[in-house]
This record gives structure tokens, sequence and C-alpha cells, in this order.
């Protein structure tokens, strides 16, 4: 009776182990290699749409390489504008022109309060030498407090003559007259400004981006980047770092267009990008900005470790062929710590 129960246990174990078997090896594909395998299409790895571990690229917008406001008196009423808005102006040029009538009024009341106390000294200079002993003391005092407000009055006269003299302001910069705000000139800015005469120069065009606390060491000042069209990603443009500004900072969503990790609470810090050449860029256009080095423009493939494997022998990737997967081996290049690829 022992012997039959244990026999019993035994081919229980045994149909078990080989329903096991067929469970796995066939309804699974265990050995047979039939388990799917989920894979994706290179051109969408080299195209950096997908997001982790990938190339990281950041909205961009096209600004004047400079602007200079040019802000009005507002002490002073304008009496005459001489440019207008899309006007191109030189370093120097006449700009507008500050009504003088009020200033030449001031001028001549200064002239005869001079006047006046000119005459006021002559009186206690002639005082000063007739009197004598105790007398003579007081009417110094009183001269010498004369003789202060003249000085007085013809520093006020040189600073008004000064300011009729300089009632045309002229351009600080040459460039083009981007706004003008006053009631009769219509005007446009590419970004708000209060100045009275905001002029756009003459030069290279900066592409100004942001970059979030958590990414902005992965750039630096001369950088190579590779500037993209959003509307058309093979049209491209380069240029170089010129200045990250790390000292006014905002809190927003992520400024990466594609890749990376969004860090939706983090400061962002804006930094420019100088083009070589900005033929075909538009002012106020929206670009994506990258890495020129990690844009794909070498040789290659770019890759995310963890498609590797055998690093440490001989690596390979696993590729789809004909609906199966077989080993591929490649050539590795240089390994980027901060993307891990």
């Amino acid at each position: 009776m022992k012997k039959k129960t244990v026999i019993f246990i035994v081919a229980i174990i045994i149909i078990a182990l080989l329903f096991a078997g067929w469970y796995f090896f066939i309804r699974k594909g265990g050995a047979s290699g039939a388990r799917k395998a989920y894979v994706m299409p290179v051109r969408e790895i080299s195209s950096n749409a997908f997001a982790s571990g990938m190339s990281n690229r950041f909205a961009g917008v096209v600004e004047p390489q400079e602007t200079r406001d040019v802000q009005a008196d507002s002490s002073k009423t304008v009496a005459e504008v001489y440019v207008k808005v899309g006007d191109m102006v030189t370093e120097g040029q006449p700009l507008f022109k500050y009504s003088v009538e009020n200033m030449q009024l001031e001028l001549e009341q200064l002239n005869v309060d001079l006047q006046s106390a000119t005459a006021t000294v002559k009186e206690w200079q002639q005082s000063y030498d007739d009197a004598e002993g105790t007398d003579k003391e007081i009417y110094h005092i009183r001269l010498i407090e004369a003789q202060g407000q003249v000085s007085k009055i013809q520093k006020s006269i040189a600073a008004q003559k000064k300011e009729i003299s300089q009632a045309v302001v002229s351009s600080p910069i040459s460039g083009s007259i981007q706004s003008i705000n006053n009631s009769s000139e219509p005007s446009y800015t590419y970004e708000s400004s209060s100045a009275f005469i905001t002029i756009m120069a003459e030069g290279k065009f900066l592409v100004k981006a942001k970059i979030s606390e958590m990414n902005v060491f992965q750039i630096y000042t001369g950088e190579e980047m590779l500037v993209r069209s959003r509307v058309g990603e093979q049209k491209t443009w380069r240029g170089r770092i010129s200045s990250i500004d790390t000292s006014s900072t905002e809190n927003s969503t992520s400024g990466m267009y594609y890749g990376g990790i969004s860090q939706e609470s983090a400061s962002k810090y804006a930094f420019y990008v100088e083009m070589d050449d900005p033929e075909g860029l538009l002012l106020g256009q929206h670009v994506t900005v990258e890495s020129a080095e990690e844009s794909g423009s070498f040789s290659g493939l770019l890759l995310g470790q963890y498609f590797i494997d055998g690093m440490d022998t001989k690596p390979f990737v696993w590729k789809s062929v004909n609906g199966k997967l077989q080993k591929s081996y490649v050539e590795l290049g240089k390994y980027n710590e901060m993307t891990d690829q």
C-alpha cells in the first residue's frame, strides 16, 4: 500500500512538471522564442522622438542682438519727432527735439537773477572796504554769502544752456526704429517696452532659450549649438552660446521641446546663442535649440546605454529582422555620462 502511494505521488509530480514545461515553453514561447518583443523604429531614435535619454531640445525665439531704449524726460515737452517706426538710423542721428521755450524763459530769469546778485556783491564789497572794526567782519561775512549766491546762479545758467544745447536727442546706436510711444505714431515691439523710442541694433541675431536649473550644468559658454526651425526640422542654423544668465530666474513648466525630464516647478535660466549666419531667420521666429555634438550630426546613431548588451565583452543590440530578433554587434563611440548615451 505504501509503495503504491509513493508511485502515485511521483506520478503526480511528473505530470505537474510536464504541464509546467508545456505551459512555459509552448504557451509562453519559452525556448521557441515566440514571445512578443517590443521594438523601436530607428527613425524614432534618430529623430529624438523617444524622450528618455535622447538629446535635449530647448524652445527658443529669435531676438535682435541688442535693443536700446531712449527715454524722454518727463519734465520736458517733446516738440518734434524726426523718425518713424521702421526707419533705419545711424549712431548720432537726431531722433526727437524737446521744446525749448520754457527753458529759454528760465534762462532769461536766471540772467536777471545774476545781475541782481552781482550788484549785491558790489554793494557788500563797498561796505566792507569802508567799514572798520567789528562792522568790517560782519560785512565780510555778507560779502562771502553774496559771492556764493553769484556762483550758484552761474552754475544754473551753465546747466540751463547745456540743456538747451541738448534739446535734440540723437540715436546712441545704428539700427532700426522698433517702437515710438506717442499718441500720433503707431508702434510695435517684439517685447513690450515703456521707453519713448526703442531701437533694434544692426548685427547678428541671437536666439534666446531657457533651461531648467536641473539641466543648466549640461551647457557652457562657447558650446556649439544647432538651431532648428519649428516648421521644418530639416532647416537648421549653427551658432555658439554667447552667455548664460543665471542672475535672474523664473518658475515655469519645462522649456524642453524634446527629451529630458520635465521639472514643472524648477527655476529657469535664459541662455543666448549667437548665430554664425542668420540668413533665413526672422525676428520673433520660434525655434528649437540643441547641442550640435548631441544632435546626430556625427557619423553613427545616438543610443541610450539600455539598448546595448554585452558592454564588457562584445557589445550588441537586438534587431528585428522579418519579425524575429537577431543579435547585431555594434561599434561603440564616445560615451556621454550626463545623458547615459
